[in-house]
């Protein structure tokens, strides 16, 4: 395998962290949050979701979170848009980014924004005409692009046409989502591959769950396929608001690791595990939860030698 030098972060947990928490926190508590990832080196955010807040209560004061964060210079703070409405409403907060969400499986997208993949289609082609008409960048999000737990596997056919009829809108921006935290290496390295070959001026990220444990192999896997862009959650936090099972489970691949796994490679991604580390204490302590990372719980090589040392001299 032969890899890049540099790649780009992602940071979701204010969006995709909390949404299918039990607990609602208050908008403070959001800004706060928001405000302490601004500093520590991450230079992509995805501060809220532009729902509605009848399905998603967790997110219903996504204007008064944007307009309450300090920015921070060379910061992108991004908002999630399900469809044109939300759009209006994310560029009328001044997103620097929007998120425009389909998903891949019919059952899903069915359940998930009570639309046809069809029908999500063209509501896609309305966020994109409006986010070019107001000078706003637009990415694509293809979530349950590998497996679905209503379906099953997702085909590649089926993932590649969906894109091709986005592509043919003005997108060039996209990630692909292991939403049910289910696909292997091989799966996500020759869809990306396939994509890469296909369209290699269209940008392709990756946005990680973690369910059967795979989620640091598949970014090896897409590294391999040349993809640079990764999305992950400070401490684990996250999941789809209709999968089934416990967030823990279902939860994206904590940043921490991300982080840590490329700095134990010497790949450049703009920040340093010891001092993130840091960062993920003020997250924990604000939201109360535990990282479930395994930066967190087994340490750095550093810290393996430190421990060592005290123990056997």
């Amino acid at each position: 395998m032969d890899f890049i030098s540099k790649v780009e972060l992602v940071e979701v947990c204010p969006r995709d962290g909390l949404q299918n928490l039990n607990k609602i926190y208050d908008t403070d508590t959001k800004v706060k949050l928001v405000n302490i990832l601004s500093e520590s080196g991450l230079k992509k955010i995805e501060v809220t979701g532009f729902v509605n807040p009848k399905v998603i209560p967790q997110l219903s004061d996504a204007e008064e979170v944007f307009s309450k964060i300090d920015r921070k210079s060379g910061v992108v703070y991004r908002g999630l848009v399900p469809n044109e409405y939300g759009a209006k409403r994310a560029i009328g907060c001044a997103a620097d980014e929007i998120l425009a969400l389909i998903c891949c499986s019919e059952t899903y997208n069915r359940k998930n924004q009570n639309m046809t993949i069809q029908q999500s289609l063209i509501e896609m082609e309305k966020i994109i005409s409006f986010a070019h008409s107001a000078n706003t960048p637009v990415t694509i999000a293809l979530a349950l692009a590998f497996f679905c737990p209503y379906e099953g596997m997702i085909s590649r056919e089926k993932v590649l046409n969906i894109m091709e009829k986005i592509i043919k809108m003005g997108a060039t921006k996209f990630y692909l989502a292991t939403s049910s935290g289910m696909a292997d290496p091989l799966q996500v390295y020759r869809l990306l591959k396939e994509i890469k070959n296909k369209w290699p001026n269209i940008e392709i990220g990756l946005h990680l769950h973690n369910r059967n444990g795979m989620a640091l192999a598949n970014v090896l896997a897409s590294l391999n396929a040349g993809v640079t862009i990764f999305e992950g959650s400070i401490l684990g936090l996250g999941g789809g608001i209709r999968m089934a099972g416990d967030h823990r489970v279902l939860g994206n691949v904590p940043q921490e690791d991300l982080i840590h796994l490329f700095n134990s490679m010497g790949i450049d991604c703009g920040i340093k595990i010891d001092v993130f580390l840091e960062t993920v204490k003020k997250v924990e302590e604000i939201l109360g939860y535990k990282s479930s990372s395994f930066v967190t719980e087994g340490g750095t090589r550093n810290d393996v030698l430190v421990v060592t040392k005290r123990k056997w001299g």
